[in-house]
C-alpha cells in the first residue's frame, strides 16, 4: 500500500513519521508545499486489515492505478472530488460525504484522478473476505455475493456500491483523522475505530431498512423458487444448506437469494432459520421432557449455551424459567 506514495507525492518520498506496535505499523507522509497541503497515513495491520488515511488540499492534479487483488475496500469519506474508473468499463464520480463499498477482480486496476484545486479527506478500509466473515460471524457461504472469497467466478465484474452517510459514521471518520494520538497508541485507535466502521457498514449491508435492501429484478419464476427456498428452509431448519447449496436447489443465483428473501419475506435467510430453531425450540421445553442440551442439538444449535442465550434474548427468560414457568 505504501508504495502508491511517490505516484501521490512525487520520487523520493519519504514517511515523516512511523509508529509500530504488536497491532501493526504507520507511515505517515506529507504533501510537498508543490503538490499540496496536508497528510496522508498507510496503517499496515497484522489482522488481513489495512487502513488508508488522507486530510490533503491537493494543488495539483494526481492519478493513482489501485490494484486491490483479493482485498475488498470501504471507503468512508469527508470530502473527496474523484473520478474512479473500474477495469476498461465501469467508471463513477465519487463526491463526499458518503461511504462506498469497492470489491475488483483479481488483477483488475482502479484508476483514481483526483483533479487539482481539490480536497480530500477519507478513511479506506480494505479487509480480507475472510476477516470479513469472521466479523460477522458468518461462513462464506452466509456473506452476501459481493463479499465473497468466490465472488468472481461467477461475476468477473468490478462490484461497487454507494450508500449515503449515518451521522455515525461521519464522526468515527472525523475522529480518526483527527485524532491527537501518536505512537502505538495512533496505531491500536486507528485499528479500533476502523473496525467499528467496517462493522457498521456490514450491520448495513446484511440487514438494511426495507427502504434500503439492494434491488434485485424478480420474475415470477424467481419468486417461485424463493418461497420454495423457504418451504426447504421450514423442513431442514436444524441442518439447513448453505446459500451456495440453497441457491443451487431451487434454480437462483446467489444475489437474488440472498437479497431477493429478505425482499419477499422481509428477513434474511439466517433470520428466518432462527426463528424456526427457537419457536420450535419453545414447543420442546413446553411440550417434552427432553433436556435442553438434547432440545439445543435438535433444533440445530452446536452449543447448550448459544440456545440458552438465544432464548433468553427472544423470550425473555431461560430455557429451564420457562420450562417452570410454562406459561410462555
Amino acid at each position: 500500500m505504501e508504495a502508491y506514495a511517490p505516484h501521490l507525492l512525487g520520487a523520493g518520498a519519504s514517511p515523516s513519521m512511523y509508529a509500530q506496535n504488536d497491532f501493526g505499523s504507520l507511515s505517515r507522509y506529507m504533501l510537498p508545499d508543490e503538490v499540496g497541503d496536508g497528510w496522508l497515513e498507510f496503517v499496515e495491520l497484522n489482522d488481513p486489515m489495512r487502513v488508508l488515511l488522507f486530510d490533503c488540499h491537493w494543488k495539483k492534479a494526481r492519478t493513482l492505478i489501485v490494484r486491490d487483488e483479493d482485498w475488498i475496500r470501504f471507503n468512508f469519506g469527508l470530502a473527496l472530488n474523484m473520478f474512479m474508473t473500474f477495469g476498461d468499463h465501469e467508471a463513477a464520480r465519487v463526491r463526499g460525504p458518503s461511504w462506498r463499498v469497492i470489491n475488483n477482480p483479481k488483477g483488475a486496476d482502479t484508476l483514481e484522478e483526483i483533479p487539482r484545486n481539490s480536497q480530500t479527506a477519507w478513511v479506506t478500509v480494505c479487509c480480507k473476505p475472510d476477516f470479513i466473515a469472521a466479523l460477522a460471524g458468518l461462513s462464506q457461504d452466509d456473506m452476501p455475493h459481493p463479499l465473497r472469497n468466490d465472488f468472481y467466478e461467477e461475476s468477473p465484474e468490478t462490484f461497487y456500491q454507494l450508500f449515503d452517510f449515518t451521522a455515525r459514521l461521519n464522526t468515527i471518520t472525523a475522529d480518526i483523522l483527527r485524532t491527537p494520538l501518536e505512537g502505538g497508541l495512533r496505531v491500536a485507535y486507528i485499528k479500533a475505530r476502523a473496525v467499528e466502521l467496517v462493522c457498521l457498514a456490514l450491520q448495513h449491508i446484511l440487514h438494511p431498512a426495507a427502504k434500503d435492501v439492494i434491488p434485485v429484478k424478480l420474475s415470477k419464476q424467481d419468486i417461485s423458487a424463493l418461497k420454495k427456498a423457504r418451504k426447504i428452509l421450514e423442513a431442514r431448519y436444524a441442518r439447513p444448506p448453505t446459500i451456495k447449496e440453497l441457491s443451487r436447489e431451487v434454480g437462483v443465483n446467489r444475489n437474488k437469494l440472498y437479497y431477493g428473501f429478505r425482499l419477499i419475506f422481509d428477513q434474511t435467510v439466517k433470520e428466518y432459520i432462527q426463528d424456526l430453531r427457537l419457536a420450535q425450540g419453545r414447543k420442546l421445553l413446553m411440550d417434552t421432557k427432553m433436556s435442553i442440551s438434547d432440545i439445543a442439538s435438535n433444533v440445530g444449535f452446536k452449543h447448550q449455551c448459544n440456545f440458552s442465550t438465544a432464548i433468553k434474548k427472544r423470550f425473555g427468560v431461560t430455557p429451564l424459567s420457562m420450562r417452570e414457568n410454562n406459561k410462555y
